[in-house]
């Protein structure tokens, strides 16, 4: 596999572990408030700020989620500030599950999927990013350049066209500009 097909692949996975992650966070989140809590008792929330599971909701649904959303916002749209974002949704993931577990003093299934999500995310992006010498550095699209900007592709071709002119004769030149 090339370098491009490897960052294809490394980028797809990336868009794909955090859509789910949005998926999985705004969901979990309404869930926790419309059930108050998903079947935990509150008792479970004993030793923590909370005394309800609406602020935990809360925060899932827009910080972790918010958070992921945008990430893979532009994520699709291939802006730079993708790989940034990315990498402070996955630190939310990581941050809630170790917040979350040390709260309610457990931890279940659950919580190993989001903290290996999390850190799918942050490797991906380390990858992206080309930490990793195999996997160079590579903007995620091409740089959107205007009509009007002078770049030096189009000052090549804007020479070539005035060469191609000089070596016609007066008459094709004519006959090319009509057409």
């Amino acid at each position: 596999m090339h370098g491009s097909q490897f960052r294809a692949v490394i980028y797809w996975t990336l868009l794909v572990v955090t859509i789910f992650n949005v998926v999985s966070a705004i969901g979990g989140g309404v869930a926790m408030l419309v059930t108050n809590g998903l079947g935990m008792p509150v008792a479970s929330l004993a030793g923590s700020p909370f005394d309800s599971f609406v602020w935990p909701g809360v925060i899932l649904i827009v910080v972790v989620g918010g958070t992921q959303a945008l990430a893979a916002v532009l994520l699709l749209l291939r802006r730079e500030s993708a790989l940034l974002w990315s990498a402070v949704a996955a630190l939310g993931m990581l941050i809630w599950i170790f917040t979350e577990t040390g709260l309610i003093r457990g931890w279940s299934w659950l919580q190993v999927v989001y903290f290996a999500t999390g850190t799918a995310q942050l490797v991906c992006v380390l990858a992206l990013l080309g930490v990793a010498a195999w996997l160079p550095r590579e903007p995620l699209r091409e740089p959107v350049t205007s009509a009007f900007q002078v770049t030096p592709r189009t000052v090549t071709g804007i020479r070539s066209r005035s060469a191609r002119r000089a070596s016609q004769p007066r008459a094709e030149q004519v006959q090319a500009r009509s057409s």
